[in-house]
């Protein structure tokens, strides 16, 4: 067995369990996806996976206490922490089974070879898909923006700035002839934000926004995990991405997670410093 700690929100929970399906098919092995402890920690990181996707067998609780009682029985595994900077292949060159890996895996090379099955187990669970259904569909083709502020701004320096947004969508060449869709954590400031674009900008729970990525014809990308699988489980004929080149590091002209923006993604230079948060 092999355990990945869940950690970050959605869409980096999204990364540890992809890699820790992934890991344990090429090593012919089970893994522990493993929450914290304390509740407090737990709620930090929001809904669990499996209220969201279906995840296969990881949807069955018996499973889930199961595998969390073998590894507590196993004893303590070895921590190997990957970093943001680390090569994929390289860190999977070296897998080992009774490891617990500790890490946010932000690329789709954690996973290569079982793209298929990552996209089975992040299948939205039918009520949700009602419910995004009935509330949006049949719409004309559209483009979703995302834009990730909140913690970003408060407290990361990652927040991309407002000038983004506006040339990535002139990188659209036929942007006109689609509704514009934002998505965003913090929407009231977005609205204010993008007040100069015919958005539609709208609080929703972030499985419908999810799906409003997976559904668009053009997806704006922010450098969030989240985006990225909006991008990523996007399968519509002739999609098209936009995403930050470098990431993270676009501030420093570095690619940040290492191999993050997978091939056939659109990337455009950021030309401008993060946004930071006003001072009080």
């Amino acid at each position: 067995m092999i355990a990945v700690p869940a950690g970050g929100r959605m869409g980096n929970q999204m990364f540890q369990f992809a890699f820790a399906h992934a890991a344990s098919r090429r090593l012919g092995t089970t893994f522990a996806f493993v929450a914290p402890r304390r509740a407090s920690q737990r709620r930090e990181l929001g809904p669990p996976l499996w209220h969201t996707f279906e995840l296969g067998s990881w949807r069955r609780r018996a499973l889930r206490v199961r595998r969390d009682a073998r590894l507590r029985l196993g004893g303590a595994l070895e921590t190997v922490d990957v970093g943001q900077h680390e090569e994929p292949d390289d860190v999977l060159a070296r897998l080992r089974d009774s490891v617990c890996y500790r890490g946010y895996f932000q690329s789709e090379r954690w996973f290569a070879g079982h793209e298929d099955d990552v996209r089975r187990l992040f299948t939205v669970r039918g009520p949700v898909l009602a419910e995004f259904r009935a509330r949006y569909e049949p719409r004309r083709p559209y483009i979703c923006m995302h834009v990730r502020r909140t913690d970003y701004v408060d407290t990361q320096a990652w927040a991309l700035p407002t000038s983004y947004f506006h040339d990535a969508l002139a990188a659209v060449p036929d942007c006109d002839r689609y509704e514009l869709v934002v998505v965003s954590d913090d929407p009231r400031t977005v609205r204010r934000e993008l007040h100069d674009l015919p958005a539609r900008c709208e609080a929703r729970p972030a499985a419908v926004d999810l799906l409003l990525l997976t559904h668009a014809a053009v997806v704006i990308t922010s450098n969030s995990s989240f985006s990225w699988w909006g991008a990523w489980l996007n399968r519509r004929p002739g999609l098209r991405v936009v995403a930050p080149r470098h990431w993270f590091g676009f501030a420093h002209g570095v690619e940040e997670p290492a191999r993050v923006i997978p091939p056939g993604w659109t990337t455009i230079d950021v030309r401008d410093p993060p946004l930071l948060a006003s001072p009080v």
